[in-house]
């Protein structure tokens, strides 16, 4: 799946270990990133904690930027991909 965003920021917040907790109302993620989903890369970088995709997305002022969430136990060619921009 992938979303294309127009904002500046993500508007979501997370567990320490990178799983959503949540988005803000009204906010460019709300509606299409669940609480439970995991950001696993940011761009073309892996990512296993709330640090590592601050970092990242930080890293990449640029838009569009993509992050890639697991939200099953599926396989991860089934990770949705979402393009902020």
């Amino acid at each position: 799946m992938s979303v294309d965003f127009n904002g500046k920021t993500l508007g979501i917040a997370f567990h320490g270990d990178g799983t959503v907790k949540g988005c803000a109302p009204g906010g460019e993620a709300e509606g299409r990133v669940k609480p439970g989903w995991r950001v696993v890369r940011v761009g073309n970088e892996r990512t296993s904690s709330d640090a590592e995709v601050r970092e990242a997305v930080t890293a990449h002022p640029e838009r569009p930027l993509r992050l890639c969430l697991l939200y099953t136990s599926d396989a991860a060619d089934d990770t949705p991909c979402l393009h902020l921009g």
